[in-house]
């Protein structure tokens, strides 16, 4: 009898190292992230708070100062001569006569090169002709298509998840920040990043047939795409990125760079599939000059995918770029050992690299239930797609618009711009062995309170050792682009401004 028992443990240990098995570890080893942000001491109404941190110690679903009681729990800008700077310097840390600051945290302004990007300047209800960032942060919410810019960056819609905590909702939205369109009244934040940084390296198959849609701008097809189980609601997503402000764009908020976004595309347990990618490095966009890298301890990007009240976890590689390490996922439960969902960690390459990790991910679950998606009124959506084709744009992208029309400059296909990597991507569905994590109670506490452990791992942040570097391969593209603009203007410039901008970029010939 003692032989089989013997016997049997060694089929169990067996088995459950194979990478076929979904078993745990006998006990959940410990999940402690360290709290990488300090929040403010001092008032402010554009302080970016929060009141947990995610996976990577990084601030989660941060919120302005201005929503809660301390203000007047409403979106920023606040209205009042005490706040009026704040309309045009948001990023404003001491106060003048009569006025208070507007945040009493460091911010990093990303704006362009005057030459060429000229346009960059027309929009006069800033004094900042870019962004102001104050932190990298995760937000989970509900993604939509929002458009393809005319800078040809990649837009979606990120309507922020209900809080349980004040404030509950609208969290880190701002009053310039758009309503979604088609009689949904919701606000929502952009995420962005540049086509030519990241769609141009997709290599796998759901995210190249992702940029197929995007190219022709089918916009019903992508609502389609992003929630094929049902189109007429918008699916739950996982995003980090970097937090700040669009001010070329009415000071609105926005994540960009985004750095990783998940989007759950089935909220089947049996097959509760992900498309993901993840990197450490972006620029923000077409008024922007700085590449803002991410330095990551040990290079490797964590994400919860949420499953409340999971007991168990199988997970499988669908499909992974080429040269990717297939990443690690395991249960994460809370400190009651109550589930929480999936945490996937990836290794990423340095971020003076640029590269890029994507994958489809599907996962089963024993126990708990998705986080739902969201009704979006999808045949509303239908209806309006064309109308959607600019929306958010404003002022310089615009003008940009009417110079490329006038060039005759079309959109790029995103293929013809592609330069493939060695290697293909795996097809192949890989199995992984599932692990278990349970966080440490104290280290919850020490969250909450906003304990400094670790310093700063944006560039150019409080405590970094690095200042973000200047993007030369963008700089290198916009004048590429000025050149086609010039010459296909042949002499017939708009504005003695515009004439001037093509003077210099003839003379660089």
């Amino acid at each position: 009898m003692q032989k089989h028992l013997v016997a049997l443990r060694v089929v169990v240990i067996l088995a459950c190292s194979s990478v076929l098995s979904g078993c745990f570890l006998r006990r959940p080893q410990p999940w402690s992230p360290s709290p990488i942000h300090t929040p403010p001491q001092a008032p402010g109404e554009f302080n970016a708070l929060w009141d947990g941190i995610d996976e990577n110690g990084f601030p989660s679903n941060p919120y302005w100062e201005a929503q809660t009681s301390k203000y007047q729990s409403v979106l920023p800008p606040l209205p009042g001569p005490q706040y009026r700077s704040c309309v045009e310097t948001p990023y404003l840390t001491t106060a003048g006569t009569g006025e208070e600051a507007c945040t009493v945290q460091p911010t990093v302004i990303d704006t362009p090169d005057e030459f060429p990007n000229i346009l960059c300047f027309t929009y006069f209800d800033s004094a900042v002709h870019g962004h102001v960032d104050w932190f990298v942060a995760q937000a989970n919410g509900y993604v939509s298509w929002l458009n393809f810019a005319d800078d040809w960056d990649y837009n979606f819609r990120l309507v922020p998840q209900k809080q349980a905590i004040a404030p509950d909702q609208d969290r880190g939205l701002t009053l310039n920040n758009n309503r979604v369109s088609g009689g949904d009244s919701a606000r929502y934040m952009e995420l962005e990043f540049a086509s030519s940084e990241v769609a141009d390296q997709f290599r796998t198959q759901w995210w190249q047939d992702l940029a197929k849609l995007v190219d022709p701008l089918n916009l019903p097809e992508l609502s389609k795409y992003i929630h094929p189980t049902n189109p007429s609601q918008d699916p739950f997503a996982v995003t980090v990125g970097l937090f700040g402000l669009d001010c070329e764009h009415g000071c609105r908020s926005e994540f960009h760079p985004v750095y990783a976004m998940a989007i759950q595309l089935d909220e089947n347990p049996n097959s509760n599939t992900w498309a993901i990618f993840v990197r450490n490095w972006g620029d923000e966009g077409f008024c922007s000059s700085l590449n803002h890298e991410l330095y990551l301890p040990g290079d490797s990007m964590h994400l919860l995918l949420p499953w409340p009240g999971a007991k168990g976890l199988s997970a499988v590689v669908q499909q992974i770029s080429p040269g990717s390490q297939a990443p690690t996922v395991d249960l994460l439960q809370d400190g009651q050992g109550t589930g929480e969902g999936a945490l996937v960690t990836f290794n990423v390459p340095k971020p003076s690299d640029r590269g890029l990790v994507e994958t489809v991910l599907r996962l089963q679950w024993k126990g708990g239930s998705a986080v739902p998606p969201r009704g979006n009124g999808g045949a509303a959506f239908a209806a309006i797609a064309p109308s959607m084709r600019s929306e958010g744009e404003q002022d310089g992208e615009q003008m940009l618009h009417t110079l490329k029309t006038k060039a005759g400059i079309s959109r790029p296909r995103i293929s013809s711009l592609a330069i493939p990597p060695a290697g293909a991507p795996s097809t192949q569905p890989l199995r992984l062995k599932v692990g278990r994590y349970r966080r440490q109670l104290a280290a919850q506490k020490r969250s909450l309170l906003g304990e400094r452990i670790a310093v700063s791992v944006e560039c150019g942040g409080p405590g970094s050792a690095k200042p973000c570097p200047v993007d030369k391969a963008k700089q290198q593209r916009d004048i590429a682009l000025w050149k086609s603009i010039c010459t296909g203007l042949k002499g017939n410039y708009p504005d003695d401004k515009i004439k001037t901008n093509c003077e210099k970029v003839e003379a660089l010939q």
